[in-house]
Order: C-alpha cells, then structure tokens, then sequence
C-alpha cells in the first residue's frame, strides 16, 4: 500500500511539473496578431500637391506573447485606435501613382506590454498638383429684418482663390458667402464663411477655399411698401370647350399690375390669380373681364384685367393612307 502511494505521489509532482511547463512555455510563446491602424499622411508639401487616393487604415503585424497579446488587445480598445497609427511619408511625392513607405512611429505603451509592432508595407497612393482658380464672392444674405431688402455688401477680399487637384478645381464654377443678418445692426461687420460650388449648385468639400472666410458689412434699404406682380390665370379645375372643340391659348391684358401694402408681405409674393374662368361649351375665342384675388393686407391698383382665350374646333383626322398590299378595286365600267 505504502509503494502504492508513493506512486501516485510521483505521478502528481511529475504532472504538475509539466503542467507549469506547458503554461510557462505558453507564456514565453510569441505568437502573431495582425491589427488594424490608421493611415497618416506626413511630409507632404500643400503648397504644390493633393493627396487623392490613401488607404485610410494598414494591417499590422503586432507579435508577442499570449498575456502580451490579451493586454494589447485591451488596450486597444480603451483607446479606441486612436493611439496607434502609421504614417506614410510624403517628402519625395510626386504627381502619379506610387508606392510610399509606410512607418509604425515608437510607442511607449506598446514596449510595456510586452509586444512589437513590424512596419507595415508600402502604400500605394495618388498624387496630384495643387492648381488654383480666382472667383469673386457673391454674399447670399439669410434672416433679413422685416421691413428690409438686402441692397448690397462690402466684401472684404472681393476675390477668393481655390486650390484643390486639378480635377477638382476644373468643376467650382462660383464661390458664396452665407451671410446670417439676424439682429442687423447698421454698420457692423461679419465673419462669413465661404463655400465652393459646382455648376449644379453642390458644394465642392475637395477644393479649399484662401480664405475661407471674408469680412462682410452689408447694407440695407427700406422694402417698397409698392411692387408690380405678374398676373397669374386660374381655369376653373374639371371644366373644357365643347365637344369638337379645344383650349389653344390665351392672353391677359395687362400681365403685370401694382401692388401696396405691409414691405415684408408685399416682399413674398411675385403673383396675384385671377378669379376662376370656366372653360365650359366655349366653342370661339372669348374676351372676359375678370376680377383678380388680393391676398390680404395687399391692395391692388387695378382689380380688374381682360383676358382673351383662344378656342378653335379640333382638325379633323385625314383618312389613312392605303394599304399597298391591298388590291385595289377597278373602277365601274373597267374590264
């Protein structure tokens, strides 16, 4: 019984030795991990080019230990990736596509931890010139007090360059100021940013505006309590000439009339209707004098305009050319 037990007493003292080296050799074990890091551009000259294509992240080779690993992990997540980055030198960047070598600057945290960082490989990135363009900016006023029209602006500088790749800066087509006139005050000065756009009115984000903001001290005048409007003609909805007949056009005479009334409401409209015209069983042009409908607090120097609607009987449809393929008949009395 006693050498029973003293077998088994070396057969534990052996397992739990190999059991300490099997955890020692896993600790000591360097094992691979490949991260994901962002990629930064360094050394680049703006003044002459314009990064236009970069990976925005490289994989890493990060190697080390098990428990290393298991740190670096967490790491990696209480800094939320901002920490590690590589960076890809531009000092020798030229105008192309090329291959740029890529660098995993030293950190401090990551030699405590216990594991190394292998530079990545190259990045292929491309390179364009920086070409500028010279546009005047036109202020685009917002929030003008009631009772106010924007008249105009002193822009400090007049004219603007953007600057941008080549491709970009070919499609600006005008350059803006936005400009908020919220609690105006003659006088003062704004701050106005400007913005780049493309002949559909988009802005550009790739070009750069120099400056990107211009001074502003804009001027207003007294909104006309009086404007002209264009008149604007209402055919009663459902209603249509006679049978045989249709709608071919139509005149109003006078096409504008004077309006007064409070600026800021009088500022908003740039048409009065007419009242209702049925078109119901007309069947030649008719004259109408018709009234026109003032929206309220605005008063009309002519409430009245002559409108002139065209009607004519629908063309009859020609007959059909024959069917060549079809025989024709003989005439009466042929052989």
């Amino acid at each position: 019984m006693k050498r029973l037990n003293f077998a088994m007493a070396i057969a534990s003292l052996l397992l739990s030795v190999s059991m300490w080296l099997y955890v020692q050799s896993q600790q000591e074990l360097k094992v691979p991990r490949t991260i994901q890091v962002r990629l930064v551009p360094i050394n680049l000259d703006e003044t002459r080019y314009v990064i236009k294509s970069l990976p925005e992240t490289v994989s890493v080779l990060a190697t080390g230990p098990v428990d290393a690993q298991e740190r670096l992990r967490d790491y990696l997540r209480s800094q939320k990736g901002q920490s590690v980055v590589a960076t890809a030198d531009f000092r020798d960047a030229r105008p192309d596509v090329g291959a740029y070598k890529v660098r995993i600057p030293k950190i401090d945290d990551l030699t405590r931890l216990g594991v190394e960082i292998n530079d990545p490989v190259d990045a292929t990135a491309v390179v364009q010139e920086v070409v500028s363009k010279s546009f005047a900016v036109e202020v685009i006023p917002s929030n003008v007090p009631d009772g106010f029209v924007f008249s105009q602006a002193e822009i400090r500088p007049q004219r603007i360059n953007v600057r941008g790749a080549q491709i970009d800066v070919s499609r600006a087509d005008n350059a803006r100021a936005l400009l908020d006139l919220d609690g105006y005050k003659p006088g003062q000065k704004y701050r106005a940013r400007v913005e780049i756009l493309d002949d559909d009115g988009k802005p550009l984000d790739m070009v750069r505006a120099e400056p990107s903001e211009v001074e502003v001290i804009p001027a207003l005048a007294a909104a006309p309590r009086e404007r002209s409007l264009f008149v604007s003609l209402t055919l009663a909805a459902g209603t249509k000439p006679a049978p045989g007949y249709r709608l071919v056009g139509y005149t109003v005479r006078p096409l504008t009339v004077m309006a007064q009334g409070e600026s800021a409401g009088l500022q908003r409209l740039q048409s009065v209707a007419t009242e209702s015209i049925s078109l119901t069983n007309l069947k030649a042009r008719t004259n109408r004098r018709v009234r026109l409908i003032a929206p309220d607090g605005i008063r009309l120097k002519t409430d009245r305009v002559d409108v002139t609607i065209e009607i004519e009987p629908i063309p009859p449809v020609e007959n059909p050319v024959p069917n060549p393929t079809t025989p024709a008949m003989n005439p009466p009395g042929s052989p």
